[in-house]
């Protein structure tokens, strides 16, 4: 078959965040016995990324996302009909590109990565349509919004929820297939649209590079891995430094605390005046930084769906502290698997005691580890019987 992947990022093996690390492998299996064609927004300093992703598709066509125009798109709330995420994907070049990329070439079908890239959908002529959603849109509206309880947080939640309900069930009409990310998310939506195609994406152990190694993280630092861009990830960051570091470091004064997130991170740059803060746009190894890092922190308090950046510390063995939320798709088992705290206090004091004991870090790693393989025990063949049979 020929088929046609639309993407907001680069997919890259050693990018930042774990949509993009998917997406490459997913492409890198099925390109196997089909012939794959890619289109995608590029960003500054991802030229060097396409060389890689060029083998495995027969075109790789890009459109330069501008991301000043696309935040005053996005700024324009309370006038937009479309939510946010959506208007901060918007672009004349991409719809141009889409038309003219189906109409010079015949597909069998087209498959989209992530809901606010499915507005694309409508221009192009291909006769099937897959959706991959990675998040449940109302469900990230929901709860990036519940971190403001302002008069004004509360109405842009209810505005907010509003409009990414009544988007969401317009745009995944335009598909023959949804491909969500975990049962729940499946459950969810197909009780609003039961006459559509769901499916559950087939997580495989190889998806993602699992770093797990006998390297215990005797570097004495916390590790935050993420895309910066994401408004969820920036207000974690800042959670953390602002109401939890700061009594992690009056028990254990030399601990670092290193945020590695691709592009995005000059958002924040000054987020800390601490210099146990250590802001990475980007680095050549993530594998070094897990390796070494004691624990992995995720005080996640908004977003939805499941956090792949848990996942890729449990595929590491490393001992990970998140909020309910982080653990929501997941599942874990609190104190067992990965450590669980919803208030400052307990996270720090969770944190504190895993770099004290690095026994009790080692045994919940290993037990982490243990999950993930769980986690992802699909066959990577199924992939194709899961995006495409029946269409």
């Amino acid at each position: 078959m020929k088929i046609l992947i639309i993407s907001p990022d680069i997919p890259h093996s050693r990018v930042h965040f774990a949509s993009g690390v998917m997406l490459y492998n997913t492409i890198a299996e099925i390109s196997k016995r089909h012939e794959v064609t890619l289109l995608s927004f590029i960003k500054h300093g991802e030229e060097n990324l396409i060389r890689d992703i060029e083998q495995y598709c027969s075109n790789v066509y890009t459109v330069p996302f501008d991301r000043k125009l696309n935040l005053v798109s996005r700024g324009a709330y309370f006038l937009n009909t479309a939510p946010s995420q959506v208007s901060y994907y918007n672009c004349r070049e991409m719809k141009q590109k889409v038309t003219e990329i189906t109409k010079s070439k015949k597909f069998d079908i087209m498959q989209i990565e992530q809901c606010p890239m499915a507005q694309y959908a409508d221009y192009a002529s291909v006769p099937k349509k897959v959706l991959t959603l990675h998040d449940i849109l109302s469900d990230l509206s929901r709860n990036d919004s519940a971190m403001d309880g302002s008069f004004l947080g509360t109405s842009r939640k209810y505005i907010s929820c509003k409009k990414a309900e009544s988007y969401e069930l317009k745009i995944l009409e335009k598909f023959d297939r949804i491909i969500t990310m975990s049962k729940r998310d499946t459950e969810v939506l197909s009780k609003k649209l039961p006459h559509k195609k769901f499916s559950v994406f087939p997580f495989w152990k190889e998806l993602f590079v699992s770093r797990k190694n006998s390297t215990q993280g005797n570097g004495g630092y916390l590790l935050f891995n993420g895309n910066m861009e994401r408004k969820d990830n920036i207000a974690a960051v800042k959670y953390f430094c602002d109401e939890i570091f700061p009594k992690i470091l009056n028990k254990l004064p030399q601990t670092l605390f290193y945020v590695v997130g691709g592009h995005g991170t000059n958002q924040i740059s000054g987020i800390s005046s601490n210099n146990n803060v250590i802001i990475k746009s980007f680095v050549d190894d993530i594998d070094e930084l897990y390796n070494a890092c004691s624990v992995v922190v995720a005080p996640v308090r908004g977003g939805g769906g499941i956090k792949f950046k848990i996942i890729n510390a449990l595929a590491a063995a490393k001992p990970t502290v998140t909020t309910l939320l982080g653990n929501e798709g997941i599942g874990g088992i609190p104190d067992k698997e990965l450590m669980v705290a919803d208030n400052p206090d307990d996270f720090a004091e969770k944190v504190s005691t895993l770099l004290k004991h690095p026994e009790i870090g080692k045994e919940i790693g290993e037990n982490g580890y243990k999950l993930f393989l769980k986690l992802f025990n699909s066959k990577k063949e199924e992939i194709e019987s899961v995006l495409y049979s029946s269409l």
